[in-house]
């Protein structure tokens, strides 16, 4: 890859982060597993099991919700959510999507 063509991609790649940052995608993560937290709770509170049925589903929830939020954090979401952005947005678009953004959340 040529040196202007590598920072091209560079400057890509840095819009992409920053349009990222900006939209708060990480917080699409946090809210998700703080659903799935929330649905644990709430069906440990109304369930008809016996004391050692719920025991076992309690264990279990347990191993999923860390499992979740072990495989679905932002920090190994990150790079798939920025090459993801990076196949269907062109650079020349990417401008256009930050200060749309940018304006929407009353930042200039």
């Amino acid at each position: 890859m040529s040196a202007p063509a590598f920072a091209d991609n560079a400057s890509k790649h840095d819009k992409i982060v920053e349009l990222i940052e900006i939209i708060n995608l990480d917080s699409v993560v946090d809210a998700m597993y703080s659903s799935a937290q929330m649905i644990k709770d709430n069906r440990s509170v109304s369930s008809d099991l016996n004391p050692s049925e719920q025991t076992i589903v309690d264990k279990y929830d347990t191993k999923l919700l860390d499992l979740i939020k072990r495989e679905l954090s932002w920090k190994k979401m990150q790079p798939d959510m920025v090459d993801i952005y990076a196949k269907y947005f062109q650079k020349q678009k990417l401008p256009i999507c930050w200060h749309s953004t940018k304006l929407k959340q009353g930042r200039r």
